[in-house]
């Protein structure tokens, strides 16, 4: 078991240092970390605590991590608290990957436009339509310059957004649950 952190750092890099940043999380559990998620709205989550949890069954190798917070960052730490059995003396860990992509600082979101951000004086969960809109066309714009000969937008034109959008907006109330 374990956790992830999503943070940045300008220094070169240095182990110690990084280590040491979030040795204060090397007593945590499952019940610390929901404890911790029950009382921290996405929003409010610092690059000092994690973003997500990950455990492994005996009889499976592979964990899916489900982060709480999407964040662009320089580094991601796995930080490792337990073994799978109680009686196991060490720890042994044969391979971690990631997916993802890289985003040029170019063509990031405008400053101030992190993913997870919520209206001024908005609700937790919620977003306006305009938002949600203007998200998933600049993740698609993403992909699409990243995975051109993967993925098939031939479907994906401006009508089919609008009457996403116009449907959004159709209740009469600007936000909808993610």
């Amino acid at each position: 078991c374990g956790l992830v952190f999503s943070y940045n750092d300008t220094e070169v890099f240095d182990a110690d240092k990084h280590f040491k940043r979030f040795k204060k999380y090397d007593s945590w559990d499952f019940k610390d970390y929901k404890e911790f998620i029950q009382d921290t709205r996405a929003a409010e989550m610092t690059e000092e605590e994690p973003v997500g949890w990950f455990e492994l069954e005996d009889d499976w190798n592979d964990a899916e991590i489900k982060l709480q917070l999407c964040r662009v960052s320089n580094f991601l730490m796995v930080k490792f608290l337990c073994t799978r059995q109680d009686s196991a003396e060490r720890l042994g860990v044969q391979q971690v990957a990631f997916s993802g992509y890289t985003c040029p600082d170019t063509e990031r979101l405008e400053t101030g436009e992190e993913l997870n951000m919520q209206p001024e004086g908005g609700d937790c969960g919620l977003v306006t339509s305009l938002t949600l809109v203007k998200k998933t066309l600049y993740f698609i714009q993403q992909l699409t310059r990243d995975m051109k000969t993967l993925l098939d937008f031939s479907g994906l034109n401006l009508p089919l957004f609008w009457d996403f959008y116009r449907k959004l907006r159709s209740d009469g109330e600007e936000a909808v649950r993610t």
